[in-house]
């Protein structure tokens, strides 16, 4: 029981809110690579799925995950307020 208790404990997974601009796209990696609000570049894996749509350029808003020394952005949405507008249109419908 305590080996069981001592593998959950050593992979603790961290989450933070995250907001940054899309810089590039990694479709083969399923990655991004995000400017941050402190002006660092981070590259972050996201779903394959996430990884097919266009957020080059976009700001954007997630989940930022990490676990093992990786990062993972999850729930991913735009960030600017007129897509925000049209996600909203469309799941509201």
């Amino acid at each position: 029981m305590h080996i069981i208790l001592l593998l959950v404990l050593s992979t603790v997974v961290t989450a933070a809110p995250y907001e940054g601009k899309v810089v590039s796209t990694d479709t083969e990696q399923s990655a991004l690579t995000v400017l941050n609000a402190k002006g660092l570049t981070q590259v972050v894996q996201v779903s394959e799925a996430d990884s097919r749509l266009e957020w080059t350029g976009k700001l954007v808003r997630g989940d930022l995950i990490e676990s093992e020394g990786k990062l993972r952005l999850e729930t991913i949405f735009p960030a600017e307020p007129e897509q925000l507008r049209q996600v909203a249109e469309v799941t509201d419908t």
